[in-house]
This record gives structure tokens, C-alpha cells and sequence, in this order.
């Protein structure tokens, strides 16, 4: 997969920025961002890998905590700085590398547009940019094709079963809960596969 700041997945972002804000800001997602919460506690650091809408980091802010962001979307950066306040770095997750530790790393909806290869890459980074005991909530589509959709974008298939080779893979973390859910915009044909992952 080429860098996906010269792709036609951040292309489509970009381009669709206002759209896909306005489609996923009230999307409620509080069930996950709860069962990561109760690993954490209120004045620790997350940073949200693949920040959209701002959302979740929103959220995050309304419970106590300090939040970081990246973004592969420039446009969405924009956007989701003006409605949470927090300067998102605009950053694509290949090139995004950890320059202080975190309590929690959050990353809903974003690891899915990279190849097997870079989400492995991806979970060797978290060792790197969680305190010892910090956790990492990630999350993939399953049922879908690996390949470029009708937008262009791509996307990696992902199942709990290549989850836990994942983290087999990356001996520093360990899985610590792995749950399916519906999709939250009433689409059919998938589901998603929510997975935390710790640091000893």
C-alpha cells in the first residue's frame, strides 16, 4: 500500500471532510470509549491515532482526561481542532512515531486503511508510547474485502483470529478484552472487532 498521504484514501477525506464530520460527530460509541475508560483514571493522557470528527476526543475532554490527536486529513484536522479546542497534528499513522508516553492510546475506525503489515508495525509503536500498565483501545472492520472500495479508499479486512496473531507478534503487549459490535451507522454486510490491549 502506498503512503496514504499521496493515496486516494486521504484523498477521499479530504475532500469529504465536512460530509464525513457531520455524519459521525453524534455517532454514540460511548459503550467502547467506557470500557476503555475503566483502565484509566481522570487527569491521565490519551492520544487518539486516526481523530476524525474530533468525537472521541471530545468525549474524553468531557470525562477529565488530557487528549491528544493525529490525523491523516488535514481537512478533518481543521475541523475537529475548531470543535474540541486540542491542536490535532495533521500526521499519518506510518509516520507517527510516540515522542512521550501515554496512560492510553485510542485509535476507533483508522487502523483498518493500512496494510497487515503496517497495523503490525502499528502495535510493535504502542509498546512504545504507553506508560507501563497503559492500555490501547483499537478497532477493524470484519466481513469486508481487502481492497480499495467504490471511494477509493482502502481498506484491510481484519478478524479476531488475525488480531490475536497481531499480538503474538508483539510480545511488549497483551490482549486484554476482544468484543464485537454492530456497526453504529446502521450499515450491513459487517461488524466491528473492538480489542484493549495493555502494557505490563
Amino acid at each position: 500500500m502506498p503512503n496514504i498521504r499521496n493515496n486516494s484514501t486521504i484523498d477521499y477525506y479530504n475532500s469529504h471532510a465536512k460530509e464525513y464530520f457531520e455524519a459521525t460527530v453524534n455517532t454514540d460509541v460511548s459503550e467502547c470509549c467506557e470500557r476503555f475508560l475503566k483502565y484509566l483514571k481522570p487527569g491521565d493522557i490519551i492520544i487518539d491515532i486516526g481523530a476524525g470528527s474530533g468525537r472521541d476526543i471530545k468525549f474524553f475532554q468531557n470525562r477529565g482526561y488530557m487528549v491528544e490527536g493525529i490525523d491523516a486529513s488535514s481537512e478533518l484536522c481543521k475541523i475537529a481542532s475548531d470543535y474540541t479546542g486540542v491542536d490535532i497534528k495533521c500526521k499519518t499513522i506510518q509516520e507517527w512515531s510516540p515522542e512521550k508516553l501515554y496512560n492510553g492510546v485510542w485509535s476507533n475506525a483508522a487502523l483498518l486503511h493500512l496494510s497487515l503489515e503496517e497495523i503490525r508495525d502499528f502495535f510493535c509503536k504502542i509498546s512504545h508510547a504507553l506508560c507501563d500498565g497503559g492500555v490501547a483501545y483499537v478497532s477493524f472492520k470484519c466481513g469486508i474485502a481487502t481492497r480499495k472500495d467504490s471511494n477509493g479508499r482502502f481498506f484491510t479486512n481484519i478478524s479476531e483470529q488475525d488480531v490475536q496473531h497481531l499480538v503474538k507478534k508483539s510480545t511488549a503487549i497483551s490482549l486484554v478484552e476482544m468484543w464485537s459490535t454492530d456497526d453504529k451507522l446502521n450499515r450491513n454486510g459487517f461488524y466491528w472487532v473492538n480489542v484493549i490491549l495493555r502494557k505490563p
